[in-house]
Formats: C-alpha cells, structure tokens, sequence
C-alpha cells in the first residue's frame, strides 16, 4: 500500500507544484481543503465543545418527538450528523 502511495505521490506532485495558468482553485486552498489538519490544544477543546452541545441538542430534538422511529427522523439525523462533519471541518481548516 505505502508503494502505491509513494507511486502517486510521485505522479501528483510534480503537477500541483506548478499550478496551472486560468485554474480557478489555488494550489492553497487544495492544499487546505486536502491536507489533514491535526488538532492542536485549542482546537481539541472546540471539537470537544461542539460535540457536547450537539449531543444535547439531538437528545432534546429527540425527545420531544418521544423518540419515535421515522423516514423523516432518520434523514433529519443524517443530515444533522452531516453538518456537523462540516462544523468539525471548519475548526479544522479554519483555526
């Protein structure tokens, strides 16, 4: 696996060095979007809060629909989990 990940490597990065002319995205904003951001002491206590008040948020929400088992709750969950994945992706990227 690490010899496929060294072969692509070598493949990309001469190509994202040197940006192409009338491209749109910089090669920082890839680099932001695509590079993982680890968390330092600051950040990890955001990502902690954020998780802390987005579970009481979904129990709350949950329990005044007397946790009832739906299309439509489901979804809701789906969706809320997902945007909350961007939340996390913008602490991550952003701070």
């Amino acid at each position: 696996m690490s010899d496929l990940i060294d072969w692509l490597r070598a493949q990309l990065v001469p190509r994202h060095a040197e940006q192409e002319e009338g491209m749109a995205i910089s090669d920082d904003e890839l680099r932001r979007r695509f590079v993982y951001h680890a968390p330092n002491a600051e950040t990890r206590g955001i990502h902690e809060a954020v998780r802390e008040a987005t579970l009481a948020y979904v129990y709350t929400m949950v329990k005044l629909v007397d946790n009832d088992t739906s299309d439509e709750l489901d979804l809701w969950l789906r969706d809320f989990e997902r945007s909350t994945f961007w939340m996390h992706a913008h602490i991550a990227r952003n701070r």
